[in-house]
């Protein structure tokens, strides 16, 4: 197309150049037939004016012609360019819906996949230990809101897992002070560690030849013991005691209480 633009304006400056030459031409031919009229030139110098004149006037019209067909010629060339164009922008738009249908797609499967892995496996929200486990084969079947394991958080003070009994959760308290003895360091020996209760569950749980219990937490004032003039780290699922102060009692009403019970309960047999 640049090469028809080109030829076009190379025309025109050619058809400029022909309309300022040619009538100079046809005022030359007129001046030499007067002066062939007064017999001042020869004939031959008169036509040899004269052909001069009717050469540039014929390529006056010549270049004309062709500014017309030079015009064809860039119309048509810039049809076939908007042509290719349009024809280019169709392809690539049909590509590009192609594409955006092909990436939809995959982000639906990326998707899908994210989630089915997110079902597959489980994060925890925090670093710990993990504790009882209640699956250990693999494609074991588990039920609804069944407990699958007990994080135990790392780096975070331990707390204690207790029961109280019945007869007892009634003088158990949240900020109630408890001394923690540790099973595998004999408490007589290594002494026990101080906390305090955090919560009491209101809800009482039933256990095999201990009856009704309530679950409670317990905090550890520190993770460590001393051993042998050495600090222990305390681990999550070491097993533990926790004694709580639930009264006070004179050692005469300890010494009296077994007769106390006997005599009360002998009142009521009767």
């Amino acid at each position: 197309m640049d090469q028809r633009q080109a030829a076009l304006e190379q025309t025109n400056e050619n058809i400029l150049r022909l309309e300022a030459t040619v009538p100079m031409e046809v005022e030359r031919a007129d001046a030499y037939k007067k002066l062939l009229e007064h017999e001042a030139v020869t004939k031959m110098d008169f036509l040899q004016a004269e052909g001069q004149r009717i050469d540039k006037a014929q390529e006056l019209a010549g270049q004309k012609k062709k500014l017309q067909q030079d015009r064809a010629a860039l119309a048509e060339a810039e049809k076939h360019y908007r042509a290719t164009v349009s024809e280019f922008q169709q392809n690539k738009q049909a590509e590009l819906s192609v594409l955006e249908t092909k990436v939809a797609s995959l982000a639906q499967e990326v998707t899908k996949a994210g989630q089915k892995a997110g079902l597959q496996r489980l994060m925890s929200p925090i670093a710990g230990v993990v504790q009882q486990l209640a699956v250990h084969t693999v494609g074991g079947v588990v039920t609804p809101a069944q407990q699958l394991l007990i994080v135990v958080p790392r780096d975070h003070p331990l707390e204690v897992e207790a029961q109280v009994e019945n007869k007892d959760v009634g003088f158990v308290k949240e900020g109630q002070p408890v001394e923690i003895k540790v099973e595998t360091f004999q408490f007589t020996l290594y002494g026990t560690i101080p906390g305090h209760v955090l919560t009491v569950s209101n809800d009482a749980a039933p256990i095999e030849k201990v009856g009704l219990v309530y679950p409670t937490r317990v905090s550890m004032d520190r993770s460590v013991i001393h051993v042998e003039g050495k600090q222990v780290n305390l681990s999550p699922g070491m097993a533990v005691t926790v004694e709580m102060k639930t009264g006070q009692r004179r050692i005469i009403e300890y010494l009296l209480s077994p007769l106390l019970r006997s005599a009360q309960e002998s009142l009521r047999e009767r």
